[in-house]
């Protein structure tokens, strides 16, 4: 990107004769793309039209804009289109409150696709669109006027469009919850998160690029949400397209709220259903049910995990939701103690599991069992295996044949400088280790307050680890543990971990300036040295 910076001039208090012979001399030198002028073509014979998909935006929000090109003249006229020629269009954007401009415009070195232009007629039209973000990378928290501009005749000539203003608001992202896009690889996720930045905390569903850098496309605001919230987003059953989700919540007066997003980005009026006393959490994800009618809306189902203090059990509710209201579909009372984490899978036949991992006096043991019948008490089953530790973190995904993949971070309970590593597989409810556990070297000082751990499609397995005092680490399935950016850990709100081609992605959120796409080994210079002397993550750029 080439940026020009220029300050404007008042030419209101000018006489007309000096606003020509100053236009004439900016076209004479070829810097009449960086003024703030009327449309550069002034017989109109090259008409440009912007619309932005949104105006009002989050900071790092992507968003399609399209150009309306029309030969508005008597005579032909060429020009070459975006596709072909990625310099065009140059792109004006003037900041309201500063009133400073900036313009934008691509390298010419490798972006040109053809060396002909095209020949457009009297009358005729096209229609151009570009993402944002990929022309103007860099715009803060603001209200900005973009317009376009345009070259034809051989760059002889420039058109400008009208202005769009745009406001683009900060964002700062407590909390994320992530599915799939599609089913199996892929460069998009889609999310729903609560964001507690510009004048009204809220919470919104979006899709997000995986690739570095990546922005956040189709952002739809489903409800302002003062509270603190975790909002948890639907999935498919394998084989079921995905035509809209589900998004649910749980305050603290225990009400489940809930909403929906069609294809079109309609959104479903907020509703609401009560819940029994105890303490509620949503088990992710939200399952998406196909319908007779494939015009209707796609019936779901919340799956919660709740309890009261002091009771040796704990309780699993389904409710199955649709745009008609909600019903209780299953309510199961398990013996033992609260899970430390739970997660439920459906298979290819819509048959639903439930894995869960539950803790006492260091032992950390886990259970995997089929759903429970409505109404029913279900004893505490033989655990598949145990660990004696603390809990760092746990992931599961199911594959398309019904296998679960796991994978589970243990601090050691007698050495605290060491993290166990472990692979692991339940298949037809049999549990085996896939990797013979690995020990992590750690700081024993350091207190672990959060771990991320996740396995890709092809069991590529990978996590990071957040203390006390705010550093993070990471292992990328390769060589040993590494040091994070002190940025990262020091500034993140929220993270998630995601996979592009096999290879790790971490999704971070910070204060005002909302979500970043990076590799694990995106940090500054000045890291510090990794548990045991491992090398840092600049090392292995």
């Amino acid at each position: 990107m080439n940026y020009s910076e220029l300050k404007l001039t008042n030419l209101s208090i000018k006489p007309l004769w000096a606003i020509y012979i100053a236009a004439f001399s900016l076209l004479l030198f070829g810097q009449l793309g960086h003024c703030r002028s009327q449309p550069l073509d002034n017989n109109m014979s090259l008409k440009l039209v912007l619309t932005i998909d949104q105006t009002n935006l989050l900071y790092r929000q992507d968003v399609l804009c399209h150009v309306l090109i029309t030969n508005n003249g008597s005579e032909p006229i060429s020009l070459k289109l975006a596709k072909m020629d990625m310099t065009q269009p140059i792109i004006r954007v003037v900041n309201v409150q500063t009133d400073k401009e900036k313009t934008y415009s691509s390298d010419p070195s490798g972006h040109v696709m053809a060396e002909e232009s095209m020949q457009f007629s009297p009358g005729q039209s096209t229609q151009e669109e570009f993402s944002l973000l990929e022309k103007i990378p860099d715009l803060q928290a603001g209200e900005y006027r973009i317009s376009v501009i345009w070259e034809y005749n051989e760059g002889e000539a420039r058109a400008e469009s009208d202005p769009v203003q745009i406001t683009i608001s900060p964002s700062s992202p407590v909390t994320l919850n992530l599915v799939d896009a599609v089913a199996g690889r892929s460069g998009n996720k889609l999310g729903v998160w609560w964001d507690r930045g510009g004048k009204t905390p809220s919470i919104y569903y979006g899709m997000f690029s995986l690739m570095t850098g990546g922005g956040i496309k189709n952002i739809i605001k489903i409800s302002s949400v003062a509270q603190h919230s975790k909002p948890v987003l639907s999935a498919s059953g394998p084989g079921i397209p995905l035509r809209s989700h589900w998004i649910a919540w749980v305050n603290d007066n225990n009400v489940v709220f809930y909403s929906h997003v069609d294809s079109n980005k309609e959104v479903l009026g907020l509703r609401k259903i009560n819940l029994p006393p105890g303490q509620w959490t949503i088990i992710s994800p939200l399952y998406n049910f196909e319908t007779k009618d494939s015009n209707s809306t796609q019936s779901g189902e919340i799956i919660l995990c709740g309890g009261e203090d002091n009771v040796n059990n704990f309780r699993i509710l389904s409710i199955r939701i649709s745009n008609h209201g909600a019903e209780i579909n299953k309510n199961a009372v398990i013996t033992g103690s609260f899970p430390l984490w739970i997660t439920s899978h459906i298979n290819h036949k819509g048959e639903q599991t439930i894995s869960y991992l539950q803790g006492k006096t260091k032992k950390l043991s886990l259970y995997s069992l089929p759903w429970p019948g409505e109404n029913s008490s279900v004893q505490v089953p033989n655990p598949l295996t145990s660990w004696s530790g603390s809990l760092v973190g746990i992931t599961t995904r199911m594959d398309k044949n019904g296998v679960i993949h796991g994978a589970s971070l243990i601090q050691n309970e007698r050495d605290q400088a060491k993290i166990e590593f472990d692979n692991w597989s339940i298949s037809n409810g049999n549990f085996s280790q896939v990797i013979k556990t690995k020990d992590i070297a750690w700081f024993a000082e350091q207190k672990i307050i959060a771990g991320k751990i996740a396995t890709s499609d092809r069991d590529k397995t990978v996590f990071t680890i957040t203390t006390e005092n705010g550093k993070m680490y990471s292992y990328d399935g390769e060589g040993s543990l590494q040091t994070m950016s002190k940025k990262i850990g020091q500034d993140h709100l929220t993270h998630e971990i995601g996979f592009l081609h096999d290879e790790p992605v971490l999704i971070t959120g910070s204060e005002n300036i909302g979500f970043r796409v990076q590799t694990f080994h995106d940090c500054p210079p000045d890291v510090p040295s990794s548990p045991k002397g491992d090398e840092s993550c600049d090392s292995k750029k």
